[in-house]
């Protein structure tokens, strides 16, 4: 039991880190909080065996930067989708060509 929630819990540390580095937004929290619960139950399991923590202890490092980084990137990342000039030009401009090209066309019939 114990072998099978440290898997879990380091899949689910692993891939919380992954999706909160990723734009997943709220998603990337889902994993995250399942490491840390998982974490501390394989720490309890492994208090009342007398047996050594350094994985579940790594399960919860991982989850707590994950959240941290997590907290940090939805309070200040901002998401914002810039209107770019340029490429609006550029789009008219091409359109622009097309028109003159197609009016150019000779059609034989």
């Amino acid at each position: 039991m114990r072998t099978l929630l440290l898997i879990i819990g380091f899949l689910a540390a692993i891939l919380g880190l992954i999706m909160t580095v990723l734009p997943f937004g709220y998603l990337g929290f889902l994993p995250v909080v399942l490491a840390l619960i998982i974490g501390f139950i394989v720490f309890k399991m492994d208090k009342s065996q007398n047996a050594s923590g350094k994985a579940s202890k790594i399960i919860i490092a991982i989850g707590v930067i994950g959240l941290a980084l997590g907290l940090y990137r939805t309070i200040f990342d901002t998401n914002v989708v810039a209107d770019d000039q340029e490429v609006i030009k550029q789009e008219e401009e091409s359109l622009e060509e097309a028109k003159k090209e197609l009016e150019d066309l000779d059609i034989d019939e």
